[in-house]
């Protein structure tokens, strides 16, 4: 799993997930610590299985088809 972490000073921390499994569905903890003290926070992460639509389903046969 690709994964990054992006956090800037006074913003949001990001995770980026480039590609993700249903099994990587579940609680993830952010844990910051620096010389002030130290923080941490957990979410709780979904993941969703995509639906093809039919016409992308087509157009992906029409271009094999096409070679």
């Amino acid at each position: 799993v690709f994964t990054t972490i992006n956090f800037k000073p006074n913003e949001l921390a990001q995770l980026i997930m480039k590609e993700v499994y249903l099994e990587d569905a579940g609680i993830y903890k952010l844990r910051l610590k620096n010389k002030y003290g130290k923080v941490s926070i957990t979410c709780t992460v979904s993941v969703c299985q995509r639906e093809r639509s039919t016409d992308q389903r087509k157009t992906n046969v029409e271009d094999l088809l096409r070679k």
